[in-house]
């Protein structure tokens, strides 16, 4: 991460990184109004985004003239409040006691005090007013996290002063393709590259961290000297046996990491309800991010299709590709392994059109994996079929 902190002028706006988004155009100024274009559209999405920039600058600059725009522009009410006026501060701000009918005192509500509870949305406090500014700003919360498809997380950040007037953080991300980031400093993870996160405070103060995101992921097509390379650093001759004939265990395990995946299951036997559900298996480390892709995707399709087991590693002995943790096994009690002449090896019956856990020939969970590489065990030359396989050298 690098950390570049600079007090810029928002009448400077060719400092700030693009901003626009897809979902929102910023409507057009007055010709009256002379402002850099950029700088309006920078005040428009932050409007946008439902965040409130404090206008700065000596008497006479525009301020007042750019918050009238800003408002009707973007359809929302003006509410102006003259401090160069203000005899009494409490009583603008606040209210004040008057006598009502029957001699009974009455507090009633200022007009600014109206304003912020109706929460109208635009108003400007005109003219002098102790204005404590941010002077420096610095994120952090990155640090050693490795991010895969869909994972997210929060950063954090402090200013100097650490409590300035208006606190409000600008967050904006130089790529979204690569890292979205909201409003409340969460970021999400959508592809492998660089991007910049940067958080603006209300006068232009920023900072900003450089978030490297490098994972591989499967894909169908690709040979068997590719998925070699990426898996254990060199084309193998046997990959279900990758570290030698004679290697123990703790090689193997060495090589495996213990991933957490969300699925779909039914509530009870019942089969009424469908509730989310965690699943915990080991994987081979460089194949962690590619299964975790396939699960996610599986859990967001609308079907909601159930799982109850999943079983990867299992053993380092035999010749499979459960050994490294390249092959996976779904529902195995509805999804069998059958011999050419049909006898049940594993397993119960396959039934997908009664049994929700029979996972359909073709259907989506099968175009899933396919998507990344691995292939179902049911289209061996053997005429074996194992339903519940999911392998990723097909074997």
């Amino acid at each position: 991460m690098q950390s570049n902190k600079t007090t810029a002028s928002l009448l400077q706006p060719d400092l700030f990184p693009d901003f626009r988004t897809a979902s929102f155009s910023p409507p057009k100024h007055s010709r009256d109004l002379c402002i850099p274009q950029r700088k309006w559209e920078f005040l428009c999405h932050t409007l946008y985004l439902g965040k409130y920039p404090f206008l700065l600058g000596p008497k006479g600059c525009g301020k007042s003239s750019v918050a009238m725009e800003l408002a009707d522009a973007m359809e929302m009410d003006y509410f102006g409040f003259d401090m160069g006026q203000a005899f009494k501060p409490k009583k603008m701000f606040v209210g004040g006691l008057v006598i009502g009918d029957e001699g009974k005192t009455l507090a009633v509500r200022s007009e600014c005090a109206a304003v912020f509870h109706r929460l109208l949305s635009a108003m400007v406090i005109d003219e002098d007013f102790f204005f404590e500014e941010p002077e420096e700003i610095a994120v952090f919360g990155w640090e050693g996290q490795d991010l895969m498809p869909g994972d997210t997380l929060r950063l954090e950040y402090e200013t100097i002063p650490m409590r300035p007037t208006n606190d409000t953080i600008l967050w904006i991300s130089s790529d979204p393709s690569i890292l979205s980031v909201d409003q409340n400093g969460v970021v999400t993870c959508h592809s492998s590259g660089v991007a910049e996160i940067y958080a603006y405070t209300c006068n232009g103060v920023f900072d900003y961290a450089t978030i490297s995101v490098d994972f591989y992921l499967g894909y169908d097509g690709e040979s068997y000297e590719s998925k070699c390379m990426h898996l254990f650093g060199e084309v193998v001759a046997n990959h279900r046996r990758p570290y030698g004939d004679d290697a123990p265990k703790s090689v193997y395990e060495a090589n495996y990491e213990y991933i957490t995946v969300k699925t779909w299951d039914f509530k009870d036997k019942k089969r009424t309800e469908k509730i989310t559900r965690t699943h915990t298996f080991y994987v081979h480390k460089n194949l962690a991010a590619t299964v975790k892709r396939c699960f996610q995707e599986i859990y967001e399709c609308e079907e909601k299709y159930p799982i109850n087991s999943i079983i990867s590693y299992w053993s380092t002995k035999g010749n499979s590709e459960h050994n490294p943790g390249t092959a996976i096994d779904i529902n195995y009690l509805s999804n069998p392994y059958v011999s050419p002449d049909g006898k049940i090896l594993t397993g119960e019956k396959f039934d997908p059109e009664n049994d929700p856990y029979s996972i359909p020939v073709g259907g989506e969970v099968e175009q899933i994996f396919e998507k990344y590489g691995f292939t179902r065990g049911i289209y061996w030359k053997s005429g074996y079929k194992d339903y519940m396989h999911f392998s990723f050298f097909g074997t």
